[in-house]
């Protein structure tokens, strides 16, 4: 695995942007920064709305078998583990024949039968994928993604057809009492990614995510399924052609490297000196028959890699070796000392990377060390390596004290084989949330995040709106009590009423009011001259004098003329004066309640009494 480091220039990033270096262009930037603890209302409203999440199964593609381990969501907060399985392959049968989609759905059918909707994982090699642990500038929260991409960028050359980007967001920290932020970035090959998913396609079950073994190992930190007091943790994984070393702190990775030694070179030691023995038995003298015979190099395995396969898996109590006994027979001590230099080989590297770890990370240093691999069976090989490290071993035990396990569950006696389902529990212990999966990268938790936004706008956008309906229904609820019980009270007052009133009653008051108006209008026209004629006598001023008065009544009620009055007089006064005077006569004339509509038909100067004066004939309307 390529190597971890620390962006710790804020210079740096800004000279990769502004072009010093060329690079491709970035993704468009989404917005995945560090998930916010959600408190109060939206808690509240997320618990009551919750639904209870599908089963999710881990499937673990090894060498020789396939793992599987299905993870139930128990409550809000816990999980168990349900059921696991190993199901070993047919003679022949690896993970690219074509034959192995249809041993994966004979596999996955049986084991998820019972199972509604169950979301699947799986993984890849890691040794294809980049990983960096990285501290960028404390940017907007927007301006994340493409930070981290850009920092990525300059330390990993990749392209977007070939790798899948994503990163995981850790935290904030300080650095010489900047803020910045700590994120981890990686890259995986898309084949490989594509290629599983197909795999998985063909056998009629589709993925959820895929991730790496690296990242199984965080999920079971993260969801304490294995308890862990130290700050600092170290897992490394010796498998058969390379092994790697993972070293966790606070539970997040941090570090991630492949080393190009494993089992392979201990069984190669082994060939080597078998090898080496033959050469010299044929050139001892008096080597009896038996030896000669037990010398020969087998013509089924003329160079002897499949007897050294057998020695050195029987040696760890390897169980697909239990019943395959080698030619030649070995102690346990003989074997040891066989393998030995291969092993200090990749203890040398182990102690480089931790030392390294102190330096560069935390100089605190790695404070536990879990071994995992079939090697957990042979101590004396567990022993060595602690001794030379100097530190003590411990066994990441996916079904030990720390994992809780449904009660009709009951784990495989020996720690070598619990220890085998390591990846297929992390996998099942897997979520987008708190898992990186190369299905499901920043980019999609960008799109889910906006639509998130989204249906949670619209949500609280009609409960705001369903609470002002229900105010509006209360209030209009609290009216309509009012009115019925000024209803009610005016029910119970009529109902008081002596006599009580009818119809006919109403009726009958009607027809009387009638009469007594026809009554009272003919009363009114009769009088209705001497009203006239008293109106004027009482509004018409001491400086204007009426020579005539012309009183004109309707003749009947159908008549087609309406009542009117002709008034001829004289204005004194100044010259100036007797225009205004008549207007004001006339519009206090227009402003009684018996006539309205006044015109002039007439009006001239003239002398009378050698005075001149003003003389005019006017009409009124009588109401």
């Amino acid at each position: 695995m390529a190597r971890t480091d620390t962006i710790s220039s804020t210079e740096k990033l800004l000279d990769l942007i502004r072009g010093k270096q060329p690079v491709e262009d970035p993704p468009a930037p989404a917005e995945p920064p560090p998930a916010p603890e959600v408190t109060g209302l939206s808690t509240r409203f997320g618990q009551l709305l919750k639904i209870r999440r599908p089963a999710t199964i881990g499937v673990s593609l090894g060498y020789t078998d396939l793992k599987l381990a299905k993870i139930q969501q128990s409550s809000s907060t816990s999980q168990e583990l349900v059921d696991y399985r190993s199901i070993a392959y047919t003679p022949g049968l690896t993970t690219q024949h074509p034959d192995f989609p249809a041993f994966l759905k004979r596999s996955l059918s049986d084991f998820t039968r019972d199972t509604k909707f169950p979301e699947i994982w799986s993984s890849i090699s890691s040794a294809r994928v980049e990983l960096r642990f990285l501290k960028i500038p404390k940017v907007p929260r927007r301006q994340i993604a493409n930070t981290v991409f850009w920092t990525f960028k300059k330390e990993v050359s990749f392209t977007e057809q070939e790798a899948v980007f994503d990163f995981d967001f850790l935290g904030e920290t300080l650095e010489d009492g900047v803020p910045k932020f700590e994120v981890l970035a990686y890259t995986a090959p898309r084949q490989e990614v594509e290629d599983l998913k197909q795999v998985f396609s063909r056998s009629g079950f589709s993925l959820a995510g895929i991730s790496i073994v690296p990242f199984l190992l965080q999920n079971l930190l993260r969801n304490e399924w294995i308890p862990i007091e130290s700050e600092n943790v170290c897992s490394l994984y010796i498998g058969r052609d390379w092994s790697r070393i993972d070293i966790f702190s606070n539970r997040n990775l941090v570090l991630s490297r492949g080393i190009k030694a494993g089992m392979n070179s201990m069984v190669e030691a082994i060939r080597q000196h078998i090898f080496e023995e033959a050469i010299i038995e044929k050139d001892e003298e008096g080597i009896t028959e038996t030896d000669q015979e037990a010398a020969r190099p087998d013509s089924s395995d003329p160079d002897g890699l499949e007897e050294a396969r057998r020695i050195f898996f029987g040696f760890i109590r390897h169980p697909a070796f239990a019943e395959l006994s080698p030619k030649r027979m070995y102690s346990d001590n003989d074997i040891y000392q066989m393998v030995l230099p291969a092993l200090q080989r990749l203890i040398r590297q182990v102690d480089r990377t931790l030392r390294h770890f102190s330096l560069k990370f935390d100089s605190v240093g790695v404070e536990n060390v879990s071994i995992s691999g079939p090697i957990n069976g042979q101590m004396l090989l567990v022993n060595t390596i602690s001794q030379f490290l100097n530190i003590n071993l411990d066994v990441f035990d996916p079904m030990g004290a720390g994992a809780t396990l449904a009660e009709n569950i009951s784990p495989p006696p020996s720690i070598t084989e619990r220890e085998s389902y390591l990846p297929a529990v992390g996998l099942a212990l897997s979520r987008n949330d708190r898992t990186p999966n190369f299905l499901y990268t920043y980019k999609d938790k960008g799109k889910a995040e906006t639509a998130r936004r989204i249906s949670s706008g619209i949500y609280f956008t009609l409960l705001l709106a369903s609470v002002v309906c229900l105010a509006i229904f209360i209030w209009q609820t609290t009216i309509l009590d009012q009115k019925t019980i000024e209803l009610e009270s005016l029910i119970r007052e009529l109902d008081s009423t002596n006599p009580l009133v009818t119809e006919t009653m109403i009726s009958e008051l009607q027809v009387q009011v009638k009469s007594r108006q026809a009554k009272l209008r003919q009363v009114a026209k009769r009088y209705q001259g001497m009203a006239v004629i008293t109106e004027i006598t009482r509004l018409t001023p001491t400086d204007i004098r009426l020579l005539t008065m012309d009183i004109r009544l309707e003749a009947g009620a159908k008549s087609e003329q309406p009542s009117k009055l002709i008034l001829e007089g004289v204005v004194f006064g100044d010259r100036r004066a007797p225009e205004s005077a008549l207007a004001e006569y006339l519009v206090k004339l227009e402003k009684s309640p018996i006539f309205s509509s006044f015109s002039i038909k007439r009006r001239a100067f003239v002398e009378i009494e050698d005075k001149e004066v003003l003389r005019f004939t006017a009409h009124l309307r009588i109401i």
